[in-house]
């Protein structure tokens, strides 16, 4: 829905709303792809038993009073904390149905999809999650130049023979391919879209969103400052004029999850935050998920994060980054777990 569109009750009703209750969780925060314009310094390895635990604890305490539950799974590579999806999303499953609870249970995940094989895809089917952001970076020759695994070499055609494969798999799912374009590959996208067109063109179940690679810091900038591109380049908007039909262009929805109230990223260490761009920023270190399933919050930072909803700022409730401390705002959020 357009901006412009959304009145300014919609907007407290999303970010506050009682019935919905958000959480992205990062199993671990390690990968297994080393991307040359990643952000992330991938330090801290696979949730512990004591915060799996605590996660749970804290579903526990509020599916019983939400209508609306969203898990989303994000990393590092959220694949290799397969373990410690299957038990949370198997517990908030059983959870609901031995209570006979009606609560809805939405997920999604953002995945590399390397370890996203049939079998695998099926076993999180089952487990709700419906909703997946695939990454890719241009066709195989400029995907794998940037989109290298940990030990060296390409991914490109792993990727693609899972998607391939996924496609032929019955259910209701919606799979983001999230086409990143850059100074440097510009040129092969349109290559790379008409390869979508023919492989999936024909499944409305497949979507796509042309994303500009910007510096996000970390150890990618240097590389990303080099080949950036400004998010409202009118090449990419001709790109997606000239490619429609049942694979339609996603754009970005008017509320970042990070404005809202209802809505926290749990860390694999147990740590609790707003934004899954600024991970190393002390302002989005909120507070931390206590052994008992509570969450010790601090207040002024999450109001900092909240801010645009006392003023009604569609531009802070899009991207309530910019203007917190040194940041100019991300524009860099997370299809899938927005």
């Amino acid at each position: 829905m357009d901006a412009l569109q959304v009145s300014d009750s919609d907007i407290l009703f999303a970010c506050t709303n009682s019935d919905e209750y958000h959480l992205i969780i990062l199993p671990t925060e390690k990968c297994n792809f080393h991307c040359a314009y990643c952000y992330e310094d991938h330090s801290i390895g696979k949730m512990s038993r004591e915060v799996v635990e605590s996660v749970k604890l804290l579903l526990a305490k509020n599916i019983p009073s939400v209508a609306h539950l969203s898990i989303d799974w994000f990393g590092g590579e959220p694949l290799l904390g397969m373990s410690v999806i299957r038990e949370v999303n198997g517990f908030a499953n059983e959870f609901i149905k031995e209570r006979g609870i009606a609560t809805a249970l939405r997920s999604a995940i953002t995945t590399n999809a390397f370890l996203l094989g049939p079998d695998v895809f099926s076993e999180l089917l089952g487990l709700g999650v419906s909703e997946y952001q695939i990454s890719l970076d241009g066709p195989k020759e400029m995907h794998d130049k940037t989109r290298v695994q940990v030990g060296g070499g390409g991914s490109f055609d792993r990727i693609w023979s899972n998607l391939t494969q996924i496609a032929k798999i019955d259910g209701e799912f919606r799979i983001l391919l999230r086409v990143h374009v850059t100074e440097e590959n510009i040129g092969s996208v349109p290559k790379l879209l008409a390869d979508i067109k023919a492989s999936f063109g024909h499944d409305s179940r497949f979507k796509i969103f042309l994303k500009a690679i910007q510096n996000l810091g970390g150890y990618g900038a240097e590389f990303a400052s080099a080949v950036g591109l400004d998010e409202h380049d009118f090449r990419l908007a001709q790109m997606e004029e000239e490619l429609r039909g049942p694979n339609e262009f996603w754009h970005p929805n008017s509320i970042c999850h990070a404005s809202k109230f209802n809505s926290f990223i749990i860390r694999a260490d147990g740590r609790v935050s707003k934004c899954t761009t600024a991970l190393y920023d002390d302002i989005n270190i909120i507070g931390r998920l206590r052994r008992d399933g509570s969450l010790d919050l601090d207040r002024d930072k999450v109001l900092a994060w909240s801010r645009g909803l006392f003023t009604m700022n569609r531009d802070i409730l899009y991207c309530p980054l910019g203007g917190i401390h040194k940041h100019a705002g991300c524009s860099q959020c997370e299809p899938a777990t927005s």
